[in-house]
């Protein structure tokens, strides 16, 4: 069962989301700074795990961290209509 939230508790979460997927982002630039000033392969890096994980929070998946973020604010006015599927 879903637990009932207000419409300000949902904006706040998507804010905190947003935060979080930026200090996301920010982090795994900085850990491919890292890894590039030591003199990692950043081509490969940067095809592989930087990718995987920036597309995660703010990419082309089916779900990223942004999307959730924004599902959580648009909820409210169309929470009933999938009410039924998630009992």
């Amino acid at each position: 069962m879903r637990t009932q939230v207000t419409e300000e508790q949902r904006i706040e979460a998507a804010e905190e989301l947003r935060e979080i997927a930026q200090q996301i982002s920010d982090l795994v630039d900085q850990a491919m700074e890292v890894y590039r000033s030591a003199g990692g392969f950043e081509a490969r890096a940067r095809a592989y795990w930087h990718a995987h994980i920036k597309d995660a929070v703010e990419g082309e998946l089916a779900m990223s961290m942004m999307d959730a973020a924004d599902e959580l604010q648009r909820i409210g006015s169309y929470k009933d209509e999938f009410a039924d599927e998630e009992e």
